[in-house]
């Protein structure tokens, strides 16, 4: 019986530091994520100017038609480059302010 009102006693007190840490934790949690997101953008205003170059390709069937290469040009929310070649397909997209 002894044991019992320990193990109750020690479930009541972790749920209430849980609660009672949970409002004010959450909020810290909340700014946490809110300072991680702006620091791994890579689009957001202030972010370094980046290049990428990407080659997608279909490889089930090795067919051709479903290759194509990407390649994007990041200098700030408004300059940037994109281009998509495809045998099928080709765009060239540019926002400079």
């Amino acid at each position: 019986m002894r044991t019992l009102k320990c193990v109750v006693f020690l479930a009541l007190l972790c749920a209430t530091a849980v609660r009672s840490g949970a409002a004010d934790g959450g909020k810290k949690f909340d700014k946490l994520l809110e300072e991680a997101s702006k620091k791994t953008n890579l689009t957001a205003p202030g972010s370094t100017a980046f290049h990428l170059k990407l080659a997608a390709t279909e490889t089930r069937r090795n067919d051709p038609q479903y290759q194509a290469e990407i390649e994007m040009w990041w200098a700030a929310p408004d300059k940037w480059r994109r281009e998509i070649k495809s045998p099928a397909f080709s765009q060239t997209a540019v926002q400079n302010g």
